[in-house]
């Protein structure tokens, strides 16, 4: 899984890229969170790298990255399957409706050459945010996603 975010691979470099990162884990704790609408989170993080999803009955939120998964190529889908259950694989979640949640997407082409527009992104490419606010209806989590060492307890994270 790779986690490194804004230098993405190319064709020419892809085998430099697909080196397995540090043994980590991640460790995801939330809290309800009351007074506080999804845009209002939002604007408090004006300037630094955010983004929103939502319909009528779901709102969901993210600032910074806690991880990010690209993919290159006709496999791309597969391998960000992967990387994905490795990501959740051994994590300490702490609540289930708001649950640490990827977002990004997928080139439609297996050999994406992006133009001006779209170089920032991978053909394939999914980010944890580190700060996440969840809204489900009425109800509100903030959720805090973080990486540590594999070994290291969920009460020291």
């Amino acid at each position: 899984m790779m986690t490194q975010p804004h230098n993405h691979p190319t064709p020419d470099n892809f085998a430099d890229w697909d080196t397995p990162a540090e043994s980590t884990r991640l460790v995801s704790y939330s809290i309800p969170l009351t007074g506080v609408t999804g845009l209002q989170f939002l604007a408090s993080a004006e300037g630094q790298a955010r983004f929103c999803w939502h319909t009528p009955a779901e709102f969901f939120a993210g600032i910074g990255t806690a991880a990010q998964i690209s993919a290159w190529g006709a496999n791309r889908f597969e391998k960000i399957q992967h990387d994905a259950a490795e990501l959740f694989r051994d994590a300490t979640i702490s609540h289930k409706q708001a649950v640490p949640r990827l977002f990004g997407g997928f080139a439609f082409s297996p050999n994406f050459i992006p133009d001006n527009t779209w170089t920032v992104y991978s053909p394939a490419e999914f980010v944890l945010p580190h700060y996440q606010f969840t809204q489900i209806g009425p109800d509100a989590w903030l959720t805090i996603n973080v990486l540590v060492a594999a070994d290291e307890p969920f009460d020291e994270a």
